[in-house]
């Protein structure tokens, strides 16, 4: 048991590395995640996405022609497959088997982080019944483990309260002992209190599992409710601008927008000079080749100014030195994460001040 994800991502990432190690993740990834590495000196290697999570022809690129000089290849790859966070992105199941094998050939471990399992949906504009089953779920990692590569963590804060921060860890014997040893020494155990309930609520006098599932399958419903009524407005408001796009979210709570920040009257090419750096081995670091960076932090700010807040991709940029890539990132960086979590009231009020700021900022 964990005090929820954030803690089993620290705890397995200090077992797992040692200062220096490169571990692998999105290029696009959730803030606080990274810290919990950096705080160990872990090192990471972005990985090229699209709108469907993790590429894995990028992936095996970059393994197979990683540089020795930089140190061990990576040894451990992270990610959240389903309805990551910022993308919405979820992984399909031939990608899933395809990163496995991978795994198996460059002998590295996967890191599981899934809190938006149960968040999977139907397509839009339909509605599956409560009472009927749960739609087929890609398979987890887990599930096509053999050889005792993948960790993963799981939470009952998406499903039940955000305030129980309590969270498990499931895999291969061999690796439970250093996870024990991890916890006796630092957080020891989860609060007694949610215990308790969850204990309770899964036991014989509580819902069990049959009344877990029927609560997960009406959760699903809602949240898939106000993903449509999010979509809806979004073509309404925002995509008839003709200067956004987004793919529907499968799982999670996010909306990854695109800014068709190529379509702005001021969006420029540049022509990098003088040469771009290099670090101490030599390697050229990618430098932006347009302002799309710059225009969409100027988007922010209008953004603020007009009453609606979103999430800039700047801020969910995997931190690296920018060796790894011939492109910056900062050129792929004209996405905005925005949330269908809350109430259709609010996203009623804010969807169209977002349309409204966003044909302004490209009159």
């Amino acid at each position: 048991m964990t005090l929820g994800n954030a803690d089993a991502i620290t705890k397995v990432f200090r077992m797992l590395g040692a200062p220096g190690d490169y571990f692998l993740a999105d290029e696009f990834t959730f803030g606080p995640m990274p810290l919990a590495a950096d705080a160990h000196g872990i090192k990471w290697v972005p990985v090229r996405i699209d709108s469907g999570g993790i590429i894995p022809e990028e992936l095996e690129r970059i393994l197979s022609e990683w540089d020795i000089k930089r140190g061990r290849r990576p040894h451990v790859l992270y990610s959240t497959p389903c309805g990551q966070n910022p993308t919405g992105s979820t992984l399909n199941a031939e990608r899933r088997k395809r990163i496995y094998e991978l795994a198996q050939n460059f002998d590295f471990i996967i890191i599981e982080d899934d809190p938006y399992y149960f968040l999977q949906y139907d397509a839009p504009n339909t509605q599956s019944s409560v009472s009927e089953s749960t739609k087929a779920f890609p398979t987890s990692f887990l599930s096509l483990d053999v050889d005792g590569r993948v960790i993963r963590i799981d939470s009952f804060s998406k499903v039940l309260a955000p305030g129980l921060r309590l969270g498990y860890i499931t895999t291969a014997p061999q690796l439970v002992p250093h996870l024990i040893n991890l916890i006796d020494f630092s957080t020891q155990n989860p609060s007694g209190f949610p215990q308790v309930l969850i204990a309770q609520l899964f036991g014989p006098t509580g819902w069990q599992l049959s009344g877990f599932d029927k609560w997960v399958r009406s959760l699903r419903l809602d949240y898939q409710r106000r993903r449509d009524h999010f979509l809806a407005l979004f073509e309404r408001d925002v995509q008839s601008t003709g200067f956004a796009t987004a793919d529907v979210p499968e799982a999670g709570m996010f909306f990854w927008v695109r800014v068709l920040v190529e379509r702005h009257p001021r969006f420029q090419k540049i022509d990098p000079e003088p040469l771009p750096q290099s670090d101490a081995l030599g390697r050229p670091k990618a430098v932006a080749r347009t302002n799309a960076k710059a225009l969409m932090d100027e988007l922010f700010d209008a953004c603020v100014a007009g009453g609606v807040l979103v999430c800039p991709a700047s801020i969910f940029v995997l931190p690296t030195d920018g060796t790894f890539d011939s492109e910056s990132i900062d050129d792929r960086s004209n996405f905005l994460r925005l949330t269908f979590a809350g109430s259709e009231e609010t996203m009623s009020a804010g969807i169209p001040i977002f349309g409204k700021v966003l044909k302004q900022f490209f009159a």
